[in-house]
C-alpha cells in the first residue's frame, strides 16, 4: 500500500490477495495501526542496503519511529552486524 497501490489511508480498499498478510499479535488496534507503515519503511530501507553479516552501519535518527524499527529489524535479521550508537 502506498507504493504499488494508492490508498493506504482510506477506509476501504481492494488489493490482490498476494498483497495481504495475516497479522497475529497481542497488541491493541492502536498499537497495531502504526506497525505496517513504520516497519515496512524500515524493512524496505534495510533491503535496499543489501546488508551482509559482519558489516558495520551507522543509523542516524535511531530514536525515531522508523529508526527504532530499522534497528530492531537489523538486530533480528543479522547476528553480527555492528550498529553504531546502539547500547
Amino acid at each position: 500500500m502506498g507504493r504499488a497501490f494508492d490508498g493506504s489511508y482510506v477506509e476501504y480498499v481492494l488489493l490482490p490477495n498476494n498483497q495481504l498478510y495475516p497479522a497475529r499479535f497481542n497488541l491493541s488496534y492502536e498499537q497495531l495501526a502504526f506497525l505496517p507503515e513504520t516497519y515496512y519503511t524500515a524493512f524496505i530501507s534495510m533491503k535496499n542496503l543489501q546488508l551482509k553479516p559482519h558489516q558495520e552501519i551507522l543509523v542516524r535518527g535511531a530514536t525515531s519511529g522508523v529508526g527504532v524499527a530499522f534497528v530492531n529489524l537489523v538486530k533480528h535479521s543479522f547476528d553480527h552486524v555492528k550498529i553504531w550508537g546502539d547500547n
